[in-house]
């Protein structure tokens, strides 16, 4: 699934997971200019449940398709891009109570 996760004021968009039996939750935070695809995908099996959320610059479409409509980035030799990604693991009620108030 893909989502278009709508920036704040500043074009920085927030996301993540939130496990209450368990008191934790993960953060993202990115630059929608950066990486304006957020991935949600699942794999669900007989006793299994894994999740991930990928902020990319591309939808998982593959590289031919991406290359056929244009989408595919290339970089010339020596070329850099830079991207900036927060990761934050919180297990404090308040704090996530408060990310609770920006992502929903």
């Amino acid at each position: 699934m893909y989502i278009d996760v709508t920036p704040d004021s500043s074009g920085k968009c927030s996301g993540g997971f939130h496990n209450s039996n368990l008191g934790i939750a993960v953060a993202l935070r990115f630059d929608k200019k950066q990486l304006p695809w957020l991935t949600n995908w699942q794999t669900l099996g007989q006793g299994d449940y894994v999740t991930g959320l990928e902020p990319g610059t591309h939808p998982p479409i593959g590289q031919a398709k991406a290359r056929k409509d244009g989408q595919l980035i290339f970089l010339q030799p020596g070329e850099t891009r830079a991207y900036d990604l927060e990761i934050e693991v919180l297990n404090n009620e308040e704090k996530i109570n408060e990310f609770l108030k920006i992502t929903i």
